[in-house]
């Protein structure tokens, strides 16, 4: 008796599972009780199935609840956004309220993400794919630091990491640099090459870039001669005003803490203005007429007509 009782309940069993299994409403209410026990995952596996069967508008809620509470952000605003729209459901009529406040909070972990580059090329956020340059509309993103990466055939790949403020539309433009050099024309492929070019000209380019080293040096050299001349002025003027505040009889002495006239006090800050200059000009002019100096001295000298150095001379003997 007891045997015959275990094989009616297999039986029931064995012909009541699939029917269950092949009904989507059967499937959404046990996403529904897997997720009151706190079980999202298995539920939206169950929502997925419900959906894949019949694309209901309750299916598709059901699977954007469960992936809010699962922290999938984009997709849940996706099916929640999509399941809103059908107005006439009578499930999504009686529970709109809610949507939208799903639909509030998921907001609140997105942003926008507008990328501008390359046509063509692909670009990937947190190392995953997710279109093609140019995006046809700004794509949805969870708000954070999130990381961009740019690729293309015969570009070096650019990557950088964005900040994305919930509610805001982050912008990023993205150049993208030839991996390798470009093939010339076939119209130059005869040309001679560069190097070439100068090895029959070799005094164009050296004496242009020794021309202008000299020019640079000199006109260092003159400006650090100013500087020094600067200096040794405010030397001068910084011992007369110590000489102005010694010949002073109302001037105290450096040992004497009474307050000082404000004649006194002229001369001192005057001594420490000429202070400073002199410093700073005789510093500075010694530095920039060094360099300038040395810039002159190793200017590559002036090239003759047959690319040697030095002062070609013509003439009889």
């Amino acid at each position: 008796m007891r045997y015959a009782r275990l094989a009616i309940v297999l039986g029931f069993i064995a012909t009541a599972s699939p029917a269950a299994a092949d009904d989507p409403n059967t499937l959404i209410e046990h996403g529904v009780a897997l997720r009151e026990q706190g079980r999202d995952e298995e539920a939206l596996a169950e929502f997925r199935k419900a959906y894949a069967m019949a694309p209901t508008p309750r299916a598709r809620a059901q699977m954007g609840l469960a992936e809010q509470a699962l922290g999938v952000w984009v997709a849940a605003e996706e099916h929640v956004r999509e399941a809103l729209k059908s107005a006439g459901d009578p499930w999504i009529q009686k529970n709109r309220a809610v949507l939208e406040q799903s639909l509030h909070t998921i907001d609140q972990h997105l942003g926008t993400l507008e990328v501008r580059g390359l046509a063509g090329a692909e670009l990937f956020v947190d190392g995953a794919r997710v279109g093609q340059l140019p995006l046809e509309r700004g794509l949805r993103i969870e708000a954070g630091h999130r990381a961009l990466e740019v690729r293309a055939q015969g570009f070096q790949s650019t990557s950088r990491t964005i900040i994305v403020s919930p509610g805001q539309t982050a912008r990023e433009t993205i150049e993208l640099r030839p991996s390798v050099a470009r093939e010339e024309p076939a119209s130059r492929a005869n040309e001679p090459r560069t190097d070439e070019r100068r090895a029959h000209s070799p005094s164009e380019a050296p004496e242009g870039g020794a021309r202008t080293q000299r020019t640079v040096g000199w006109v260092l050299t003159g400006v650090g001669g100013a500087a020094l001349i600067t200096g040794v002025v405010a030397l001068i003027a910084r011992s007369n005003a110590v000489s102005a505040y010694n010949d002073d009889p109302s001037c105290p002495g450096s040992n004497n803490p009474s307050p000082r006239p404000s004649q006194c006090q002229s001369h001192v800050d005057a001594e420490s203005t000429w202070k400073a200059i002199a410093i700073a000009g005789l510093a500075g002019g010694a530095a920039l007429s060094a360099g300038g100096v040395a810039l002159v001295l190793t200017a590559t000298p002036p090239a003759g007509p047959h690319g040697t150095a030095g002062i070609s001379l013509t003439g009889r003997f």
